[in-house]
C-alpha cells in the first residue's frame, strides 16, 4: 500500500512527501527509487533524499543556486505575507538577515550535516563545495536558459 504522502495526480504525476523527514523516509520504505513510478525526486533534504536511491537505481543529482542575496530578499517577501508576526515586526531585509532566528548558510547547513544553530567552519564550507563539485549538476538560476540547454 502506498504510504499516505503518495497521491496519484492524472495517472502521470505522483507526488510524494519529500519535503520533509518523515515523508522520506515513508518513501524510502516504499522503495520509491524501485518503483518504477518516478524519473525526479525533488528535496530540500539533500543528504536524507539520498538515501531513497539504490543500487539498481542510482540518482544524479541538480540543483539550480540563486544569489544568495536574492534568495533572502525573496524569503523574506515570502514569509512576510505568510506570517502576521513577522509584518509587524515591520523589519527592513537587513534587519531581517540579522535575526538569531534567521536559517543563515541554509545549503551549508544542509550538505555539510551542520544543525541550526550551530557553529559553520571553513572545514563545513569546504565540505559542501566538494559535494557540489563531485555529485551535481549545477544550474544557475539567472542562466535558466543556459541551464536547461546543458541538462538536454
Amino acid at each position: 500500500e502506498h504510504p499516505a504522502s503518495m497521491v496519484m495526480i492524472k495517472d502521470t504525476v505522483l507526488n510524494v512527501d519529500t519535503a520533509s523527514p518523515k515523508g522520506i523516509v515513508e518513501a524510502k520504505e516504499f522503495e520509491i527509487a524501485d518503483s518504477g513510478m518516478i524519473d525526479v525526486i525533488i528535496s530540500s533534504f539533500v543528504l536524507s533524499a539520498s538515501s531513497l536511491f539504490t543500487q539498481s537505481h542510482k540518482g544524479r543529482a541538480f540543483t539550480l543556486l540563486r544569489h544568495p542575496v536574492d534568495t533572502a530578499a525573496s524569503n523574506f517577501v515570502k514569509r512576510k505575507g505568510r506570517s502576521k508576526d513577522l509584518r509587524d515586526l515591520e523589519l527592513e531585509l537587513h534587519q531581517y538577515v540579522s535575526q538569531d532566528w534567521y536559517p543563515d548558510n541554509y545549503m551549508v547547513r544542509q550538505l555539510s550535516g551542520v544543525l541550526p544553530g550551530d557553529t559553520i567552519t571553513e572545514h563545513h564550507m569546504d565540505l559542501a563545495k566538494n559535494l557540489l563539485s563531485a555529485k551535481f549538476f549545477i544550474g544557475i538560476v539567472e542562466e535558466m536558459e543556459e541551464t536547461v540547454r546543458q541538462l538536454q
